[in-house]
């Protein structure tokens, strides 16, 4: 490591953190007596938005990583250590329970020899319904008893749930065993301090979880934090009759597992700096980036982006810019634990027109791409907290910072899966802007009434004399619109009275939830 490893990116340990992890998901098995060969299911690229820089100008550009795994032949996973761990509190009752319990039993009945599984409730306590393993086709008993031992009542005790789900699987959690929770919960945990942590102790000893949320009474925030910081996934349910098939494409895809614990790690040559990781906020600027992306399945990419500055160099100068190193366990094949190099330069040049001809448009629209998910994830968070004001805020920054970036028409930009969440997130703050202004127009207008004051003016009109016997309490709504109608003579009247946050309809709730959920697969999806 060098001196200055103090300046290199951290979210804790994350060096350390994916060794241990490795180490738990079985890099001795990378050393057999006679070694197996890498089969080559994971192939890595790397491109930059420009590969010559205008010298004597310092500047930035952008890294793009590509980590892929192909296909397998065949369908082959390690044998599976798994917890499934269900919130039993009293919202649960009746269908989200039962549908629930269905989908646990359609789980058992997919896992073969050498799985080995625990059940786990939590209401207000967590309890281990049953544990067992997998010795021929059928489940065992004590696991099928355990199911329809699931019942809803009580609060939310997740932490409890969480612990006792690592608690029942830590003997299993050895070199042969591939170890995930799945983790379902339609509600808010009695106390979410310390869920992340946890969540991050589980990830390094290679338990990944997969967290369902159901419903709209859920923290989508998080359980997408929990997911990520484990190598998981977070998953959005609107309605309790899709457990089962969400339940049965998580098992599925683990058939076809081509990597463990795959991390990049970026390691940029003299004078240069990594200035961002993007859709990795948690990482710190510095001199080195460690990136992990958790497990690979067949057929699925994770993308990288990176931006990194570079300081003035000479015409002709060869850049040494970074060096990128693929981790991972080979899951497939059995030939252990993998390290791979590649190396990225540019040349500088004092010609403004070859070093703009060698630009690459396509990954600056990428990254305008992960930008605009970003944004959605926030604009979205604001959205379920009622703060329109802040919701509206980040929309018209994010969309205006894509359009910046992709020349396009209107129809064309909404025609991209990224501007048009978006756009549907605005305009769903634009509907519930408008009726708080029409609220509190109402409101004003009754209170002038009572007040024998007169009539209100046009929206957007100075509202002037007539208004200056408006009590200050009289508009008990505003939203970001309806502070127009106050705005002639601060002295006499509010700009705005502070909004209560928004409580969204039902079918509203759902929309947000599926946005948010849609820019957390684009960005985080495995």
């Amino acid at each position: 490591m060098r001196g200055d490893q103090a300046d290199a990116w951290s979210g804790g340990d994350r060096r350390g953190m994916h060794a241990a992890a490795l180490l738990v998901a079985g890099v001795a098995i990378g050393c057999p007596q006679a070694p197996k060969v890498d089969p080559g299911l994971v192939e890595v690229a790397t491109a930059v938005d420009r590969s010559e820089v205008l010298a004597g100008k310092p500047g930035e550009v952008v890294l793009q990583v590509k980590v892929t795994a192909r296909q397998p032949a065949r369908a082959r996973r390690p044998p599976l250590n798994l917890a499934i761990v269900i919130d039993a509190s009293g919202s649960m009752e009746g269908a989200p329970i039962e549908s629930a319990k269905e989908a646990v039993r359609d789980v058992l009945g997919r896992l073969h020899g050498g799985d080995r599984a625990a059940i786990v409730s939590f209401g207000s306590v967590a309890k281990v319904l049953g544990a067992g393993t997998w010795d021929t086709g059928a489940p065992p008993a004590e696991l099928v008893d355990a199911v329809g031992k699931i019942e809803a009542a009580g609060t939310t005790d997740m932490r409890a749930g969480l612990v006792a789900a690592l608690e029942a699987t830590a003997a299993w959690r050895d070199q042969d065993h591939l170890s995930r929770v799945i983790l379902l919960s339609d509600g808010r945990p009695n106390d979410p301090l310390g869920l992340v942590d946890l969540a991050t102790l589980a990830g390094s000893q290679g338990m990944a979880i997969v967290a369902f949320g159901l419903g709209i009474e859920f923290d989508e925030t998080l359980l997408t934090e929990m997911a990520r910081a484990s190598g998981g996934s977070y998953k959005y349910l609107s309605g309790a009759d899709q457990i089962a098939e969400r339940f049965q494409t998580e098992i599925l895809k683990l058939e076809t597992l081509v990597a463990r614990g795959v991390s990049v790690e970026v390691v940029p040559g003299p004078g240069i700096e990594v200035l961002e990781v993007s859709g990795w906020e948690d990482l710190s600027p510095g001199r080195e980036a460690v990136i992990a992306l958790g497990d690979l399945v067949g057929g699925k990419e994770r993308e990288v982006l990176l931006r990194l500055g570079y300081g003035e160099r000479s015409h002709e100068a060869r850049v040494e810019l970074v060096d990128v190193k693929i981790r991972y366990l080979d899951a497939y094949g059995g030939s252990g634990f993998q390290e791979r190099t590649y190396y990225v330069g540019l040349r500088a040049t004092e010609d403004a027109a070859a070093a703009e001809a060698s630009g690459n448009q396509a990954i600056r629209e990428r990254l305008a791409s992960v930008h605009a998910h970003l944004a959605a994830i926030r604009a979205a968070e604001e959205m379920r907290r009622g703060d329109l004001a802040a919701a509206g805020q980040v929309l018209t920054a994010g969309m205006a910072a894509y359009r910046q970036v992709v020349e396009a028409s209107d129809e064309v930009l909404l025609g991209r899966e990224e501007y048009g969440r978006l756009e549907r997130l605005r305009q769903a703050v634009e509907r519930a802007d408008a009726e708080l202004a029409a609220r509190a127009r109402e409101e004003a207008q009754a209170a002038l009434d009572r007040d024998g004051v007169g009539a209100l003016s046009a929206p957007g009109q100075p509202v002037g004399t007539p208004t200056a016997g408006l009590r200050t309490d009289a508009v008990a709504v505003t939203g970001t619109a309806a502070s127009a109608y106050y705005s002639s003579d601060e002295a006499a009247v509010p700009a705005a009275m502070p909004a209560a946050p928004y409580e969204w309809s039902e079918p509203e709730s759902e929309m947000i939830l599926e946005e948010h959920s849609g820019a957390v697969e684009s960005l985080w999806g495995d």
